[in-house]
């Protein structure tokens, strides 16, 4: 296992937290198909499945901040459009030929993962958690996913 789930990436909010999980585990599943020398186009499978599950828990985490008008969501949606473009580089490199699967975008995807989770995800979580009974949500957000 390439990068492990740990209680300190938690938010206490359990749909965001179950997703990370998965995000976690697909981008471990990304690496054991490295590690087995998988061909490109399973490989590209898996991505395009982190990639869209990715932008599920974009649009998820996004919703529930502006319900609860979290006041860095614009900040906090450059973040999500930026990797999505970078990650969209990456393909178009790909099928270009100028890039290929390697241990750097799993270094990257991880690096990016920890530092949004434990810095803005965070902050939006404790503006969330902190409304309190006043929360605005769908009673899925405290739910698994």
């Amino acid at each position: 296992m390439l990068v492990e789930w740990k209680p300190d990436y938690s938010l206490d909010i359990p749909k965001f937290d179950s997703q990370h999980i998965r995000i976690f585990f697909l981008i471990n599943t990304l690496h054991e198909a490295m590690e087995r020398r998988h061909g490109n186009e399973a490989m590209k499978k898996i991505l395009d499945e982190l990639v869209g599950y990715t932008k599920t828990h974009f649009q998820d985490e996004e919703k529930a901040m502006a319900e609860n008008r979290f006041p860095e969501l614009e900040a906090h949606k450059v973040e999500h459009r930026k990797l999505e473009n970078d990650v969209e580089k990456f393909y178009s490199d790909l099928a270009a030929g100028k890039a290929v699967f390697s241990g750097d975008l799993l270094k990257f995807l991880i690096a990016w993962l920890k530092d949004h989770i434990a810095k803005s995800d965070k902050r939006y979580a404790v503006h969330i958690r902190g409304k309190g009974r006043h929360a605005h949500f769908n009673a899925s957000l405290f739910q698994h996913r």
